[in-house]
């Protein structure tokens, strides 16, 4: 990541804003200073690592605030552009690149040009600052002294017992003095495990064999009276009646005629 100050006249301002979505894109800060108003911010940029992009367009060479930043400004960390023909021929440490015709893509021979350029500037960043020899002294000298006092401490202690250990407790046994589940009472080598359910034989229930039924041999029928009538059904009031009448054993006339 760098820092860059984008300098250009009025008529590079679309060029210079498309470098500096591009450059920003590639996570570098980039601020833009347009026309005279640019060396307002020439001593802060002198004295901080900013580096400069001069952009040279069509207008630029007649603008004084241009060659302020080019004879003026360290030329080590001042890149030149030009997206114009005709840029004026000045000390430079390192030639002009050339944009012009540039179509804002980052393919293009002028952006990768621009780019060998930054590349430098981006590695000296990168590096990170070894430490402080004396920090990294005192720490060596801590980690010593440490390590002496524990040493010295476990000497004087002298060697270390260990309790005895307690014999291990099963919360799941149930107490036969009061019925009620607690931790074990008893050593280990008392605990007895209950067997397993695929342990236990199961012995299949014995059925007694059946005895043979013998058949009798039929018998001789017995001598039935034949019978005649078979009520099937209770006499009604009328047939009772009937039965009643002192009458009835006189044979009516309509039944002698019928026989």
């Amino acid at each position: 990541m760098v820092d860059i100050r984008i300098v250009c006249a009025r008529d590079a301002v679309k060029t210079a804003e498309t470098l500096r979505r591009l450059l920003e894109a590639e996570q570098h800060r980039v601020n833009v200073s347009i026309g005279r108003h640019s060396l307002d911010e020439f001593a802060r940029a002198l004295e901080s690592e900013e580096i400069a992009v001069l952009i040279w367009s069509a207008n630029a060479p007649g603008a004084h605030y241009m060659f302020e930043w080019a004879e003026r400004f360290d030329r080590k960390r001042m890149i030149e552009v030009a997206s114009a023909v005709g840029w004026p021929d000045l000390k430079r440490s390192a030639p002009v690149i050339d944009f012009v015709g540039w179509n804002g893509t980052r393919g293009s021979k002028a952006w990768v040009a621009l780019s060998e350029r930054l590349r430098p500037f981006s590695r000296v960043r990168e590096i990170k600052a070894p430490p402080p020899r004396q920090a990294m002294m005192a720490l060596g000298f801590a980690a010593a002294a440490a390590m002496v006092g524990a040493v010295v401490v476990r000497v004087n202690e002298g060697p270390s017992v260990l309790p005895p250990a307690a014999p291990e407790q099963d919360a799941l046994h149930v107490n036969a003095s009061d019925g009620m589940g607690g931790p074990l009472e008893a050593t280990q080598a008392d605990a007895v495990e209950p067997a397993s359910i695929e342990d236990v034989m199961i012995i299949p229930p014995h059925i007694a064999p059946l005895p043979q039924i013998h058949v009798a041999p039929p018998g001789p029928l017995a001598d039935l009276p034949e019978v005649k009538h078979i009520v099937l059904r209770q006499p009604t009031l009328l047939e009772r009646l009937e039965s009643l009448n002192p009458l009835q054993l006189v044979q009516r006339p309509t039944d002698t005629a019928n026989e």
